[in-house]
């Protein structure tokens, strides 16, 4: 499943931990920097928001940690007479122990880099998995257990999962989703020349393996943190920085996609000529400008700007709708962006906002 579909997943686990008291734990794989921490603490606010509730996502990466910071720290209690009971050993709460009054009373304790962890770290989460405890202490009820890790083709220090340990949990796949991804980019305000090389140069940015080659290569963490550098600095520094964040092939081609945003309409021309404003030939190009666009409509300039996209054919006109209505859903309300819709019909087909069917 895409990235988008493990996180419905990880909510339908939750709440059915919330209200049945029934736990299975996951663990997602899939190679580096496709946003799986992410989709786990997003799925925590979505389950916050969705109940009224405060819902945390605790991430503990297995790969830094030691076996007694996840077990907690063994000790002899005071008093200590001799007796079996009060010379028996004990546990220090571990660091991720769950506080109510902090964390609330629901959420997820997420084990990440799971299946680069040692054995005896293993081990020791088998138990975490399986009953939701470790020694003594037992997560609140309403908290579930997701893990994650990359896989053994990816060259990232994956052990093999003791079978015991294997028959403890759900192992889901990441499959790469251009679609999924640049969802997620528009909804978190990622910058639009990012999002439209995702949809110009999918290939680049998703490869389902890393390559062969050592060094600096593209993923979707690499190219958001690349796209945070944008207009900070000068373009020869800038071009360093890709090739030093996302490769350099990749990153020469991302540094010649910005400047073919360059010789682009500006969005305040495209609203004062829609009928006259240049119309770019190259469909990276043309994945720009949709982006720009839906990025800066509002109510007030959407009818212009959709009448520049409809020059540009019907799938870049029912995209940017899309983008639109999701950052912006209000600008539906502009008295003449609502007429031009209704004249419009066919192009909320396209874009899967009303059923065909529907009259």
């Amino acid at each position: 499943m895409n990235i988008k579909e493990a996180g419905n997943l990880i909510v339908d686990l939750l709440n059915l931990a919330i209200d049945e008291r029934q736990y299975v734990a996951l663990r997602l794989n899939s190679g580096p920097g496709l946003g799986k921490t992410s989709v786990v603490r997003q799925s925590a606010e979505r389950v916050a928001k969705l109940r009224g509730v405060k819902c945390t996502a605790k991430v503990v990466r297995l790969s830094e940690v030691e076996q007694p910071d996840v077990k907690g720290y063994g000790y002899l209690p005071k008093g200590n007479d001799n007796t079996v009971e009060s010379a028996k050993m004990q546990f220090s709460l571990p660091f991720w122990a769950w506080n109510t009054e902090v964390d609330g009373e629901y959420g997820i304790l997420f084990l990440d880099e799971f299946s680069q962890c040692a054995d005896d770290l293993q081990k020791v989460a088998a138990q975490i998995l399986l009953e939701r405890s470790i020694g003594d202490y037992v997560l609140p009820p309403g908290v579930i257990v997701v893990a994650a890790g990359n896989r053994e083709s990816d060259r990232s220090g994956v052990r093999k999962t003791m079978a015991f340990v294997q028959n403890r949990l759900m192992d889901i796949n990441i499959a790469v989703s251009k679609d999924a991804l640049v969802e997620w980019m528009e909804r978190n305000g990622i910058s639009p020349h990012v999002v439209s090389f995702v949809e110009a140069f999918p290939g680049d940015v998703l490869q389902d393996k890393v390559p062969d080659k050592p060094g600096p290569f593209c993923t979707p963490r690499s190219l958001v943190m690349l796209g945070q550098l944008i207009g900070k600095m000068s373009m020869e520094r800038f071009t360093e920085c890709a090739t030093g964040l996302i490769g350099e092939g990749t990153g020469g081609k991302f540094v010649a996609h910005l400047r073919v945003i360059e010789d682009l309409p500006k969005y305040s021309e495209i609203v004062a000529n829609p009928k006259g404003c240049k119309v770019p030939e190259r469909p990276d190009a043309n994945y720009a400008i949709m982006q720009i666009i839906a990025h800066s409509v509002d109510g007030t300039t959407a009818k212009p700007a959709f009448e520049y996209l409809r020059r540009m054919g019907k799938e870049f006109q029912a995209a940017t709708l899309r983008t639109s209505l999701r950052r912006c859903p209000q600008i539906v309300q502009h008295p003449e962006f609502a007429v031009w819709l209704r004249e419009n019909r066919q192009l909320l087909e396209a874009a899967n906002l009303i059923d065909s069917r529907s009259k």
